[in-house]
């Protein structure tokens, strides 16, 4: 789907998950890190962080993601 995009655009990631349910946001926003920009993405991350309620269910794989080392 987005294998083509240089970077996902932040206003489509936005407009997804404004319409994803809550259990959905983080694997979401997993699989979509490699394509978005750093600081937009951590942005989404941080938009949606209160309605993501399973997030130890990801924590490793949310520190795979090329975001998740940063110290």
């Amino acid at each position: 789907m987005i294998g083509h995009l240089d970077k996902f655009p932040y206003a489509d990631a936005k407009g997804f998950l404004d319409q994803t349910e809550d259990a959905q946001v983080l694997p979401f926003l997993i699989d979509i890190a490699p394509f978005m920009d750093e600081q937009e993405w951590l942005a989404l991350l941080n938009a949606t962080w209160p309605r993501i309620k399973n997030a130890d269910e990801y924590r490793d794989a949310l520190l795979q993601t090329p975001y998740g080392q940063h110290n």
